[in-house]
């Protein structure tokens, strides 16, 4: 006997609702403000539009992980504001890699706080264009839907970033830089997502790592996988290196923080290999 009244859910569905969500998201903004990372009152997550951003303690000032696009540079600076803080306490600008949602209003900021730059080799070219590498592709038909539908109302361009000679430059993994400025932690290279992503790895375990890896409740079946993305097998290689440099929670750019077993799983589920999974 057929059940009336109850309403299911078929996968076509579920896809279009979750495009639904994600592309409302990119387009109007998520909700925007601060709010500190459990656990640590050192570290700030700010986040205005579809990005988060994490600043630091550092010994002179702050580490900033990440501007956000162009227009949320006021919503930031009203951020901060909020924690009793301003821009003038940025002292140093990691950016994890080259694209608009992550260097957005950074030429802005250095303009108004002459804070240093910390960037990937292969990120400057398209910083000092203000514009983005043709290498990533989107991760599946699903996303290609929503970046296409995105770029009807979104350019992907920002105000070209110019690195100066006080700003340093990351040619691969850096164990010093960070505790050099006073951050128990390191910088490594995690391509995958493009050729110059760059994530930071507290000593405790957290770590930062732009769209190395994201949390977007599985819409398009990312699992954790960037939704533009340069070489997946590139990616799985930066994951397992997060892990083996200590990182224990992942704090993306995009989304929630989640354990890096759950990034494990993932590679498990994708790339079977009992010897390459630790």
């Amino acid at each position: 006997m057929k059940e009336s009244g109850k309403r299911t859910l078929t996968p076509q569905k579920t896809v279009i609702i979750g495009v639904a969500i994600l592309l409302c998201a990119m387009i109007s903004g998520c909700a925007s403000g601060p709010d500190i990372i459990p656990s640590d009152p050192k570290i700030y997550r700010i986040q205005t539009g579809f990005t988060n951003s994490f600043l630091i303690q550092a010994k002179d000032g702050y580490l900033l992980i990440d501007t956000s696009y162009y227009k949320e540079y006021d919503n930031f600076a009203d951020s901060l504001k909020q924690l009793g803080l301003n821009v003038n306490d940025i002292k140093y600008i990691l950016l994890t890699h080259h694209h608009d949602d992550h260097s957005g209003f950074a030429a802005r900021l250095v303009d108004n706080t002459d804070a240093r730059l910390i960037v990937h080799k292969d990120s400057v070219a398209f910083l000092e264009q203000g514009t983005y590498s043709q290498e990533s592709r989107p991760l599946n038909w699903c996303v290609n839907l929503i970046i296409g539908s995105y770029g009807m109302f979104h350019e992907f361009t920002y105000p070209p970033v110019l690195v100066r000679n006080a700003d340093i430059i990351i040619t691969g993994d850096d164990p010093d830089l960070l505790k050099q400025i006073g951050i128990d932690g390191e910088i490594i290279h995690t391509p995958g997502h493009t050729k110059d992503s760059i994530s930071v790895i507290l000593k405790d375990g957290k770590a930062f790592v732009g769209d190395a890896a994201m949390d977007l409740m599985n819409i398009c079946m990312c699992e954790h996988r960037p939704i533009f993305i340069a070489d997946e097998s590139k990616t799985f290689e930066s994951w397992q290196k997060m892990k083996e440099h200590g990182a224990r929670m992942i704090y993306p750019a995009h989304g929630s923080p989640f354990p890096i077993e759950d990034l494990m799983e993932v590679i498990n589920k994708r790339q079977p290999d009992p010897q390459h999974i630790q």
